[in-house]
């Protein structure tokens, strides 16, 4: 009867433990590494990239700006006031919900829950809206080089990436532990809701391609070669790179955004010092890869 009781991990758990392991583990020799660097030194963090940057003062760049921080306004208000689902009242009646209580006490609206269909026009938009701002950048004159958007020493930068994504990892597991209590299904990431309720072969495939791929292709576009590269010119980069780490968090929402604070200040420290787009995208991307792995291991 005793064992009966006993509820053993299944083996996706136990792998999904053993990655975390693994990954935690990493992450502190990257620290330790930092540190005894530090020691030995007197130096700390990545090497400056001493190369040609925008100013953003010409028109295609201010045009960018522009339609970066509506972007980001609309993402913003998406968050305050999200989009509802239809009230049952609102229903025909042969599909309004049986509960022959909702009149009596009616249930606030859900909101819209992302299925497949909207995830994929959601990649089209979005992939359509990043293709546009690089060509818009592109009739500015200045080379996409000093945007940060370069393939010289491409090994290097993605070095740079894994190193940042190392660092990330434990500061941003400790956040993710302490926020836990306050994660339920209702402020749970649209995509790993999307991916608990339809978990066939092609939504995942769908799923992967947006978190892995589009998502950091999109997000780091915005966020830190426009929206940081134009504020490091108006302040100085101890301020910039704090304040687009909060304005990135507020649009992740409650309480992922706190626990992402780590992730979004090292991929500002790492676009700041190295200037490059593939460093960001490769952090970006190996996080929610991890994310997505996990969610898979668990949920097996």
């Amino acid at each position: 009867m005793l064992l009966a009781a006993i509820t053993f991990p299944n083996p996706g758990q136990i792998v999904a433990l053993l990655l975390a392991i693994v990954l935690l583990s990493a992450s502190i020799a990257a620290w330790a590494g930092l540190l005894i660097r530090a020691q030995l030194t007197g130096e700390i963090g990545l090497d400056w990239c001493d190369e040609p940057r925008a100013d953003w003062t010409r028109f295609p760049e201010r045009t960018v700006l522009a339609l970066t921080l509506v972007l980001i306004s609309m993402h913003l208000l998406s968050k305050l006031d999200p989009p509802q689902a239809e009230p049952d009242d609102a229903k025909p009646a042969h599909v309004r919900h049986p509960d022959v209580h909702s009149k009596l006490k009616p249930r606030p609206p859900e909101p819209v829950a992302l299925t497949t269909d909207r995830l994929i026009l959601n990649i089209v938009f979005t992939g359509g809206l990043a293709a546009v701002l690089v060509a818009i950048l592109s009739c500015s004159q200045r080379s996409l080089v000093d945007y940060g958007l370069k393939w010289q020493s491409l090994g290097w930068q993605v070095v740079d990436g894994v190193y940042g994504y190392l660092l990330a990892l434990l500061p941003m597991a400790t956040l993710m532990f302490a926020t836990s209590p306050f994660r339920d299904k209702h402020n749970q990431n649209a995509l790993l809701t999307l991916l608990a309720n339809s978990p066939d072969l092609g939504t995942v495939v769908v799923i992967c391609f947006a978190a892995v791929m589009l998502a950091p292709v999109y997000e780091e576009l915005l966020f830190r070669v426009v929206l940081q590269g134009w504020l490091t010119t108006v302040v100085d980069p101890r301020y910039s790179i704090p304040i687009v780490a909060l304005i990135f968090g507020a649009i992740h929402g409650l309480p992922d955004g706190i626990a992402l604070l780590p992730l979004t200040c090292v991929l500002g420290y790492v676009f700041h010092r190295r200037h490059s787009y593939v460093s960001v995208l490769v952090i970006h991307g190996l996080f929610n890869g991890t994310m997505l792995i996990l969610a898979l291991l668990i949920r097996e």
